[in-house]
């Protein structure tokens, strides 16, 4: 067994190797200088306006862009809100006679229990108290003796 040393195969499929650094160029690296490109772009443009009436303009773009999607979020928990609400509004008044039927079915199943616990035990407990009268009279017997 020492003598069997198992190599591993470095080969590398050239093809598909290029074909994944090309497809990770073009999905990948692409995207993302396009995106920084835009960025610096409207970052230059932010700050480079020259009358007081273009930066209140960007300031207002600037405002729009900040507030979209606060307001975005804001509505679907406004939505999230409402449909709690309703669904609560429903419950109230669906789960009393709901939970009344519960408790009516768990009530015949507490009296079901309860008569099988007395019929499995009354005979255990027959027993026990004729075992124990007789022990007791057979006590007082000897006591007479």
């Amino acid at each position: 067994m020492d003598d069997i040393k198992f190599k591993q195969n470095n080969l590398r499929n050239y093809v598909t190797q290029a074909r994944h650094q090309k497809e990770v160029f073009l999905q990948i690296t692409i995207p993302i200088i396009i995106f920084f490109l835009i960025f610096l772009i409207l970052s230059i443009l932010a700050v480079y306006p020259a009358t007081a009436e273009q930066d209140s303009l960007w300031a207002d773009i600037s405002l729009i862009f900040l507030l979209v999607p606060a307001i975005i979020i804001l509505i679907i928990l406004l939505i999230i809100l409402v449909l709690s609400v309703y669904a609560t509004f429903y419950l109230i008044k669906v789960l009393p006679n709901f939970f009344f039927r519960v408790y009516q079915w768990l009530s015949l199943m507490s009296d079901k229990v309860q008569w099988i616990g007395v019929v499995v035990t009354e005979p255990f407990i027959r027993v026990n108290s004729w075992m124990a009268s007789v022990n007791k009279m057979s006590k007082r017997i000897r006591q007479t003796k």
